[in-house]
């Protein structure tokens, strides 16, 4: 969608208060919040309290003033609700997951495309994080660049940082990845 159609609808949406304006803007980039959002390691209960609370800060932040660069504000929204989560909650709350009853059912695996296969993904993805250890920007700049496929510049935008820097995350959150599944591959009979 070009810059002119994004730049009407904010203005539609901020001078006329129209509704379906903001919902036509949000939706161009409703997929990559959540997916952004679900990449940093959270269960889909506090994802969706973050969801929400991006899209009344990108209403709230529209009211204000007209963004040079929508994309830019709602990343920057976005990674601001995520950290004032880490801050009212704890790590340790956070990153418990429920031990699993032996006696559940297991669940049918869902069709490509379905939301829940998205979300499982994403849970393997968190979990393989975690496990190799990577830092916050690290994982941040690695779920952007593989889980997104958003190009090194586009992220350096997005988290106003220099492409050398986000090139560095990358490669050092690959290397972690990298070291992780060789032990793993090591330790196994």
């Amino acid at each position: 969608m070009d810059e002119s159609h994004i730049h009407k609808l904010i203005e539609d949406y901020r001078l006329r208060g129209d509704q379906a304006a903001f919902r036509e803007l949000f939706a161009l980039y409703e997929k990559q919040i959540w997916s952004y959002i679900l990449s940093r390691n959270f269960s889909r209960e506090d994802a969706e309290a973050i969801f929400q609370e991006v899209g009344l800060s990108i209403t709230r932040a529209l009211q204000k003033q007209a963004p040079d660069q929508f994309v830019a504000l709602v990343f920057k929204i976005t990674k601001d609700c995520i950290v004032d989560f880490f801050r009212r909650t704890s790590r340790k709350n956070r990153m418990e997951t429920p031990q699993k009853d032996p006696d559940e059912p297991r669940q049918e695996p869902a069709e490509p495309g379905d939301p829940l296969k998205q979300w499982m993904d994403f849970e393997q993805c968190r979990q393989l994080l975690t496990e190799c250890r990577l830092t916050e920007e690290q994982q941040e700049s690695y779920a952007l660049h593989y889980g997104l496929e958003l190009t090194v510049k586009e992220i350096a935008q997005r988290l106003d940082a220099p492409t050398e820097t986000i090139k560095g995350r990358i490669y050092l959150g690959k290397k972690k990845i990298k070291a992780y599944l060789d032990r793993q591959k090591r330790s196994k009979p």
